[in-house]
């Protein structure tokens, strides 16, 4: 009898050691798992160009926009390059390509309403 106790006791205490382990391991996954989704900032390149055939005219005027968008800042750095045109408005805007989308922001003119190229600059997003 006192064996059958004995017996009894440490089914018992095998029964938790088993559940305590399998709880952790599975704790531990979740964990692990957890770690792999957050994937490591990044920075992008940006380029952007414009000329005639984009803007679907006979305009001799040319355009480059070279950007970096670094994930972890959020923060864009641009380079406006352009010529053969009198810029009145540089405007960022998002929406399809081909759209008119809308505005995200202006970029100041001079002092005197106008733009000098390169026009160069930064902006969180």
């Amino acid at each position: 009898m006192h064996r059958d106790r004995e017996f009894v006791i440490g089914r018992y205490i095998f029964i938790f050691l088993v559940a305590t382990g399998v709880l952790s391991c599975l704790k531990e996954d979740e964990t692990t798992h957890e770690t792999r989704l957050k994937a490591p900032a990044r920075t992008y390149s940006v380029t952007a160009r414009i000329d005639n055939k984009e803007a679907g005219n006979d305009s001799q005027a040319t355009g480059i926009l070279k950007g970096k968008y670094d994930e972890r800042t959020k923060v864009l750095s641009f380079s406006i390059s352009f010529e053969g045109v009198e810029t009145r408005a540089i405007r960022f805007k998002k929406g399809a390509r081909g759209s008119a989308g809308s505005l995200v922001w202006n970029i100041a003119a001079n002092e005197n309403g106008s733009y000098k190229t390169p026009v160069s600059g930064q902006k969180v997003l």
